[in-house]
């Protein structure tokens, strides 16, 4: 007869080690793939396709401090309200064209940015201080325009979009109101929620590729900027069902603000508001601006 085999201590214990082994290399791995994919989003010009111009729409430009050119979309409006639109991260100015569509159907002009690093603009997408730059450069350009009322100038951001946007009207009383979408307290806690696992805590390493492309956490807090900022109509979108952004942080913004409207989207997560969202969304912020910038305040 056949001898049963023993397992002894030392066999359990080469299986534990093999076991903590490969969950360790797959910790790591994952780890590796956030750290790249975050470096990547920050520190390379953003790959789109060819943008095409809608039909009625001017290809306009400027540039900045250091030289690098900044392309938008603009397009007259025929009620004197014009709205800038920014993107998120990775994104263009397409990004919100559904949105610019159906306001420029209503009369409002429009002015789709492309931030730097990403679409047709110059630059590195790190989100530092040129993107401030650019969306003052932005509003330069549509002051100087005859049809634009320079007392009804709106702002319409996305995501990442939100924080520069926040930023720039904290000390520019150009903009007389804006729509913040998906947007979030500080981009610092923005990454530990997104990245966070019950596998393995993956924001360390986010926020290591991150701070190698040069993002400059300190400085990324739309919390203070709002705080800080004079007060200012303001209008919140968010979904109830974004994965990057926990809900909390929209509700905090708006205690931020005083006066300000949250508008919250039911099993919406953190993209495609203008196809998931249903028409209360349009709704939401098409009465925003009627109230604040579309009829002129007497």
């Amino acid at each position: 007869m056949s001898e049963t085999p023993i397992l002894t201590k030392a066999h359990y214990l080469g299986a534990l080690f093999t076991i903590v082994c490969i969950v360790g290399f797959l910790l790591v791995y994952r780890g590796q793939q956030i750290f790249l994919g975050q470096w990547r989003v920050f520190s390379t010009q953003q790959a789109v396709e060819r943008l095409v111009m809608p039909v009625g729409m001017t290809d306009v430009s400027w540039r900045l401090e250091d030289g690098s050119r900044q392309k938008a979309w603009y397009l007259p409006g025929v009620n004197g309200a014009v709205i800038l639109y920014l993107h998120g991260s990775p994104g263009n100015r397409k990004s919100l064209f559904d949105e610019a569509s159906y306001l420029a159907r209503l009369g409002y002009g429009a002015l789709l940015l492309d931030l730097p690093g990403h679409g047709d603009s110059e630059g590195t997408p790190n989100w530092d201080d040129h993107f401030q730059e650019s969306v003052v450069k932005a509003l330069d350009y549509l002051v100087a325009q005859p049809e634009t009322d320079p007392g009804r100038i709106g702002a319409f951001a996305y995501s990442m979009g939100t924080l520069t946007i926040s930023k720039v009207a904290e000390r520019d009383r150009r903009l007389a109101a804006i729509v913040l979408l998906a947007p979030f307290t500080n981009l610092k806690d923005q990454l530990k929620y997104e990245f966070r696992s019950r596998f393995g805590d993956g924001f360390w390493f986010a926020y290591a590729g991150a701070m190698l492309a040069g993002v400059p956490f300190e400085k990324m807090h739309t919390l203070k900027a709002l705080s800080n900022g004079e007060p200012l109509p303001l209008l919140i979108i968010a979904g109830d069902e974004d994965w990057a952004i926990p809900l909390e942080m929209p509700y905090r913004l708006q205690k931020a603000k005083e006066g300000a409207r949250i508008w919250v989207a039911k099993g919406v997560g953190h993209t495609q508001f203008s196809t998931l969202a249903g028409d209360g969304y349009f709704k939401e912020f098409r009465d925003f601006f009627a109230t604040t910038i579309g009829e002129k305040q007497l």
